[in-house]
Order: C-alpha cells, then structure tokens, then sequence
C-alpha cells in the first residue's frame, strides 16, 4: 500500500503518496507528503506544483512563493513554475487589496440609507459560483424583488453572480473562508466581528445558506445572542462530519434547537440531520433545489454543432458529460477507472468525456488520463458559463459522486432530457426517481461502481447513436419537481412566515410529510 511507502526511495515515493492522499480526501496529509517530497529534493517540480496549488486555496501565498522561487533555482527555464510564481504574486497583491476593505467597504452601488424595508441578511459560507452558490443567488434575486432588503455576506468573490447583484444594489460584505472540508478548522468571522455585522445590517432575519451542517457556527451563536431570529438552509450533509467535528456537536445542538427552521435540500438529507447531527424532530422540512427554464428548453441543434466544432468532437461520438468541482467527492476517479474498461470495448472510438470544473485535483487527473493514454478523449472545460449549451452537446451525464445534497448538475441534465447516471448516494434517488440508471455508493465498492458505469455507457451508447430518445421520463419529472418557479415560491413564503408568524393561505409550505417522497428509484434502474 502506499501508506507503507518507504522514506529512502526519494521525493517520489513521498510525491505518490501524497497523491493517495488527495485522492481519499486527506488534504492536510497530502500536503505533509508533498512537503517531506521537497525536504528530499526541494528542486522537485512535481510536487512543487502540486502543494503551491493547495497553498493557493488556503491563501497561503507567502510559503508558496517561497517553495516556487526554491524550486526555481535548480529549474531556472521551467515555465510552470515561473508562471506559478507569477500567479501566486498576483493572487498575493490581490489578497492584501481585499483585506484593506472594510467590513462595510463593499456595497452594491444603490444602497439606500434610512431604507424602511425589512433586512434580510443572507450569510454563506459558499463564494464560488455553482451548485449551492446559485440556489443563493436566485433566492436572494427573488427575495429583492418581492421587497425585501436583501444583503449578502459571503467570503470574498469577484464573478458574475456577485457582479448581477451588486448591479440590483444588494450590499455586500465579505467574510473570512471557513475551509468547509477541513474537519475542524471553522473560521469564517469572530463572535465580535459577527456583532459588529449585525449591528451595521441591523437584519431582521438571517438566512444561512450552508454548505454542511457546520457551517458559520460563531455567526449562528452571536445571532442567538443577539436575539435575531434565523432559518437555515443546507446544502450538503456528510455523516462522516459527526466523527470528524465531534467537538462543534454541543455547539451544533444549541443551533438547532434556537433556529427558526431549517431547510433541506432532500428527504434523505433530512433525515441524517436528524439521525446523525442532533436536529430536532419538530424542526426541518424539505424544499427541492430548482433551476431556470433555460434549462427546460429542448436541445439545439445548431448549438449542439457549434460547442462540438469549438471542442473539436465529431457531430456522431456519444459525448458523455460530467460537472462538478474536481474534488474527490464528485467521483472523477472511478469515472478514470470506467474509462480504462471502456478502452477495450467496441465502443471506445465513438466516446468522448467532457469534464466541467475546477479543484485541487484537478491537475492529478489531468496527469491520471495521459499516463492512462485517454487525454485525447477528455475534455477538461473548468468552470463555464454556459452550461446549458454544453448539455445541448451532450448525449448522456455521469455523476458517480461519494455524496451530495440536491445536486443542480443532475437537475439540468433530467431538463435538457439526457439519460442520467450517478450514485445511489444522498438526494441523487430523490432527483432521478426511476429515469435513470442508479450505481452503488462508490465509497462501498470502487471497483463495482466503475464496472456499472462502463457496462451502462457501452449499453447505452448505440441506442444514443442510432437516435433513440432515452431521456424524456427524466424531463418530465424535472419539470413537476424542480423548476425554480416552485422553489422560490417555497423561500418567499417561508421567509414571510418567519417574518410574521403568520402563513399565507395561497400557499402551502412542504414539509417532509408532504413533499413527493415516493418512487426514488433503486440501484440498476434504467430510463
């Protein structure tokens, strides 16, 4: 194994290990093995790329630079490492710009004072822009437009999420980064630094947009302190967070129990948070996430050619897709390993991949396709913006992820009516229902996981090539659960609720007893 590697055979016994490590999630011992690889040999480029660029994610700029200009001795014409030392100095100068505004130095450019509206402060531990971060967005977009004054407090971010909003004058106030996956390191603000935010927004409610049941705990604290009422929504449960943050559980109960309400994403979601994490039974109900109706309209033809001319993919391979941060909880690994299989099937020369995001890992498997000689028929994009016309593209979406909430990726492939497979893991059952085809958790049988998504696309894919339609069962479900008509109806209505304690009778809020729970779908359904 490789944990068993030994010290003496140099920094790429450590370079390796590291690699385990990162593919299993252990961030913190990856770093410790790039860093023993460059005590070895501090001129080792590899290696060096990789920890500057889990340094860069931390903001830890200065050791960074300093392991780069190392390591540039020894590799004086190496031009990734002089383009790396170039971007860690830009990220660095920009760092410092940002950490000179003050709390309320960023604001949308329509801030109105005096403003007689009820404040409603939505708190995030998310700045990117996808998944969780667009729920955010729309639900903040619709709250202003029902009258509310609607304020953002996020970690830093400079996108067009933020750029929209701050055009509509929603004020802006950046926070410090939580590092979510990190077992216990919870940052984010202090407990004065969260009085000094509630007493500049003055909220009359607080609406937490979570990315695990531990987000922004100090926040939450000074909020009961301070008497302002909150609901929380969240975005993604894990039942391996309870053991890793066993400490943050006493203060987590305390949360739970002085929330107005909390919001999940999904049945299965629900009910971990009350198996796992102490949410009490008379809190919680589920809303399901929903996306614009761009995404309902029916593949384009003409965008379908051009995204496939501009990747350079034959107007007849079967294109499968894949979004999401490149992380090892999205799965891309055991997708690497369905691709080794499908490269001795009949199939293999008419399949293209297309891989949509960024993160940690995603140099690894960039480096995991060319060793594997498959580089040529993956298409790594990172992040788009146009993610409705890459799914025009597409012929069927993969998403073997470890876990997940609601997952907006699958939502948008069942709108654009493409055959779905993905993980029997979180609230993926809930999304697809029977549509689709449903691989087992990954995490219990690696090998099976990948052997079901390589048998499911060498089945699926000459249907595909000879026209068949295979996702319209899909579509149709979208369209009755998760538009995003429908899920702002259910914040609007609950944030009123909350406001004034009184519900509005046009409109009946779901609750776990309510929502559609039935026809989930199993392991090995198909579309």
């Amino acid at each position: 194994m490789p944990e068993q590697l030994q010290t003496n055979k140099g920094p790429e016994a450590y370079y390796k290990l590291a690699s385990v490590w990162l593919l299993r999630g252990k961030a913190d011992l990856a770093v410790e093995a790039y860093r023993n690889a460059l005590d070895v040999d501090p001129f080792f480029v590899p290696a060096c790329l990789e920890l500057s660029a889990l340094l860069i994610e931390r903001s830890e700029f200065e050791e960074a630079l300093s392991l780069c200009l190392r390591a540039i001795d020894g590799n004086p014409n190496n031009r990734l490492l002089l383009d790396r030392i170039k971007t860690i100095r830009e990220k660095k100068a920009s760092g410092v710009e940002k950490r000179q505004k003050s709390l309320s130095g960023i604001i949308g450019p329509r801030r109105i004072k005096n403003d007689e509206r009820q404040a409603i402060l939505v708190y995030s531990d998310c700045s990117g822009k996808d998944g969780a971060e667009q729920c955010s967005h729309i639900i903040m977009l619709d709250l202003e437009e029902a009258g509310y004054r609607v304020v953002c407090a996020q970690p830093f971010a400079e996108h067009s999420l933020v750029a929209e909003r701050m055009r509509l004058g929603i004020e802006h106030y950046w926070l410090g980064e939580e590092n979510l996956y990190a077992a216990t390191d919870i940052k984010g603000l202090s407990l004065e630094d969260c009085q000094d935010l509630f007493s500049v927004v003055k909220p009359d409610l607080v609406f937490f947009s979570d990315g695990s049941p531990f987000s922004s705990l100090h926040a939450k604290k000074k909020a009961i302190e301070m008497g302002i009422p909150f609901v929380i929504l969240t975005h993604c449960v894990n039942k391996q967070w309870r053991v890793e943050r066993a400490p943050l559980m006493g203060d987590l109960r305390l949360v739970f129990e002085n929330a107005e309400e909390l919001v999940s994403v999904s049945n299965k979601n629900l009910i971990d948070l009350r198996a796992n994490f102490s949410l009490p039974v008379n809190k919680g109900r589920v809303i399901y996430n929903g996306r614009p109706d761009k995404f309902f309209q029916k593949r384009d033809l003409s965008t379908r050619l051009r995204i496939r001319k501009e990747l350079e993919i034959s107007k007849n391979a079967v294109v499968c897709t894949t979004i999401g941060r490149m992380e090892v909880m999205k799965g891309y690994q055991y997708l690497l390993s369905a691709i080794e299989i499908l490269k001795n099937t009949t199939i293999w020369p008419e399949l293209q991949f297309v891989w949509i995001g960024n993160g940690t890992l995603e140099n690894r498997f960039r480096s995991m396709a060319a060793e594997m000689g498959v580089d040529d028929s993956i298409h790594f994009l990172g992040s788009r913006n146009d993610i409705e016309d890459v799914l025009d593209a597409s012929d069927l979406f993969v998403l073997p992820s470890q876990y997940e909430g609601m997952p907006l990726s699958v939502i948008e492939a069942m709108a654009k009516r493409l055959p779905v497979i993905a993980s029997n893991v979180s609230g993926i059952p809930e999304a697809l229902g029977s549509t689709g085809f449903l691989i087992p958790d990954p995490r219990a049988n690696p090998t099976l996981a990948s052997e079901q998504i390589s048998s499911v696309i060498e089945t699926w894919g000459p249907r595909i090539r000879n026209g068949e339609k295979m996702g319209q069962n899909a579509y149709e479900r979208a369209c009755k659960l998760f538009k995003s008509k429908k899920m702002l109806q259910s914040y609007r209505e609950l944030v009123s609720l909350k406001l004034t304690k009184k519900l509005p009778q046009t409109y009946e809020i779901p609750t776990l007893a309510s929502v559609q729970t039935e026809d989930f779908g199993s392991v090995g359904e198909g579309v």
